[in-house]
């Protein structure tokens, strides 16, 4: 980038290769200047009015960048917003963005939602130049586009990972939902069906088994229960029914192998002395034998709320 002036370069780097007309003007480029990285290659057009130095590849992140240049007012949304907070299931490559709904602009490349419920604190502003929906806003307008199952994996990994308060959720909810919104159905009987005292779930396999579990008859499990061991610590199996005594833990590859095995034999033992039966399920069982596992956890339940009886 030989023929790029350094401060250029500074600001290429810190957002991601992209900029626009306006600051191109606060850096002191003129038009004439601008050309001229035109006609050498140095830049290349991405958006009216945007560029990306032709040093960097196309990325989403620059993508990304380009749409909230060129529209100034509004906010990455939807499953773009929802890649770059990490949810869980969001795929695709089109870039979504909300914006108030006397937007005019239009843009190349970008699926535009024109909203008139977008509020400033829906909106979370990156230091790369990148604003986009707050985790809590994004999950509400993913409604629109998931399933329920899905839907509440996502709700629950966001309140797991960026410690959202469920009554801050379900105000952002009851704002949005409205007779004609998309997902507006779905998104309240989410919230609705969600106990506001109960723990986060944070994993989607977590989420579907509870729920198959209470759809095959069960009551709703609690989520990492306290369960007082001898030693006066507390242990937190990942489902719990307290009562019927019994326990759930879902195995994941990644958290229970190896060392950790011998470590999940003495904290079932433990879990035992306090009274407690716990089931092991693998992410085998989850992908392969999900329905039968689901029948095998209801026969167990049953059995062991007879034995208590007995």
């Amino acid at each position: 980038m030989s023929g790029v002036p350094a401060d250029l370069a500074a600001w290429f780097a810190a957002h991601h290769g992209v900029i626009d007309r306006r600051h191109l003007d606060k850096l002191g480029l003129t038009r004439g200047q601008v050309g001229t990285l035109l006609d050498r290659g140095e830049i290349v057009s991405v958006q009216r009015g945007s560029y990306r130095s032709a040093a960097w590849p196309v990325t989403e992140l620059g993508r990304c960048v380009a749409a909230c240049l060129a529209l100034r007012i509004g906010a990455i949304s939807y499953e773009t917003a929802a890649r770059l907070w990490g949810l869980r299931g969001c795929t695709g490559t089109i870039i979504h963005v909300s914006a108030p709904a006397a937007t005019r602009t239009r843009m190349h490349d970008i699926q535009l939602h024109r909203v008139c419920d977008l509020e400033r604190n829906d909106i979370v502003r990156r230091g790369d130049g990148i604003a986009l929906t707050s985790p809590v806003r994004t999950a509400c307008d993913l409604a629109a586009h998931l399933d329920e199952e899905r839907l509440v994996g996502v709700i629950e990994q966001v309140l797991d990972v960026y410690r959202v308060r469920f009554v801050t959720l379900a105000r952002t909810a009851a704002r949005l939902t409205r007779p004609g919104r998309p997902g507006s159905a779905r998104l309240r009987a989410v919230i609705e069906g969600r106990s506001p005292e109960a723990a986060a779930k944070d994993s989607h396999q977590e989420v579907r088994f509870a729920r198959a579990l209470r759809r095959a008859g069960l009551p709703e499990p609690v989520p990492q229960l306290p369960v007082e061991i001898a030693s006066g610590l507390f242990l937190h199996p990942d489902l719990g029914f307290p009562a019927t005594g019994l326990v759930v833990e879902l195995d994941h590859r990644a958290w229970h192998s190896g060392a950790q095995a011998a470590v999940d034999k003495r904290r079932d033992r433990q879990m035992r002395l306090a009274g407690y039966e716990t089931v092991r399920v693998t992410d085998d069982d989850l992908r392969n034998r999900f329905d039968e596992t689901v029948d095998e956890v209801v026969r167990i339940h049953a059995l062991v709320g007879r034995r208590q009886v007995g």
